[in-house]
């Protein structure tokens, strides 16, 4: 079974109105990207990611939230740009919100704590 592959699924390169290359932006489906190294503070682990700018539209409004984004970087208030959390640390994040939602709910009712 072959994969075709399209322009429009690809990351194309990203150019200005003076046909010059503008590093670290990227356009897909028609919408624009950053492409970012990030280093990892507890391991020192570069990595390259790309973050999907979602208030732009057009090229100039890509440009500058390139800028906000690099800028960000500089000053280290990136937002936390990692995968989702595996099962078990989803897990466990969840029962403690469930238990402290439960609580919260119990106690509004007047049912909390329970009688023993």
């Amino acid at each position: 079974m072959n994969h075709i592959v399209t322009a429009r699924s690809i990351y194309q390169k990203v150019f200005d109105d003076r046909k010059r290359r503008v590093r670290g932006l990227w356009k897909r489906h028609d919408h624009f990207y950053a492409r970012l190294v990030i280093v990892d503070d507890a391991s020192g682990h570069r990595a390259t990611k790309r973050v999907r700018l979602e208030k732009a539209r057009v090229f100039a409004e890509a440009r500058t939230a390139l800028q906000d984004l690099q800028k960000d970087r500089r000053e280290e208030n990136l937002p936390v740009l990692k995968r989702s959390p595996k099962l078990k640390e989803y897990g466990e994040n969840y029962f403690k919100f469930y238990e402290s939602s439960r609580r919260w709910h119990l106690d509004r009712q007047g049912v909390w704590p329970p009688l023993e």
